[in-house]
């Protein structure tokens, strides 16, 4: 990772600041890094235990994706919580209903996915997080099979 000092970052940074301290910034990790510094269990990032099943019975997910997990085919939901702006991954689809695009997971709670299907750094920091913690090394991403025409809003 890089480290800039104050004079680089006032060339590219507007407005000017002046200071006669130096400034050191690590700019964000790579795609790659982050996936070494998860697998090194360094987590640039606070990733937290979601709540219980009883608090949040049912979430709806925005920005999401399906992924499933090689070589047991489990198939967890990935995406944004819209309720709390942050990523998630879900523990293993159970049950879906294509038609409403909501999906009961191993944990019983429900998922409704909302808006088209996608993926943010976040949300895929969060993957690499959750993949990193399982001792998952490979996935396959089948969101085209769970995509109705992107659910809508409603």
């Amino acid at each position: 990772m890089n480290v800039r000092a104050k004079s680089q970052i006032t060339a590219l940074a507007q407005p000017q600041f002046t200071t006669s301290a130096t400034v050191a910034v690590t700019p964000a990790p790579s795609p790659q890094e982050m996936l070494q510094l998860c697998h090194a269990k360094v987590y640039p990032m606070p990733v937290w235990i979601p709540s219980p099943v009883g608090v949040e019975p049912c979430i709806d997910l925005s920005q999401w994706r399906v992924m499933e997990i090689v070589p047991d085919g489990t198939r967890h939901f990935v995406g944004r919580n819209a309720a709390k702006s942050c990523g998630r991954v879900s523990s293993e689809i159970v049950e879906y209903d294509s038609a409403n695009g909501r999906g009961q997971t191993r944990s019983g709670r429900v998922y409704r996915l909302r808006g088209p299907a996608g993926f943010t750094d976040e949300i895929e920091y969060v993957w690499a997080v959750w993949c990193s913690e399982y001792g998952v090394l490979e996935w396959l991403d089948v969101t085209n099979q769970y995509r109705a025409a992107d659910y809508d809003d409603a």
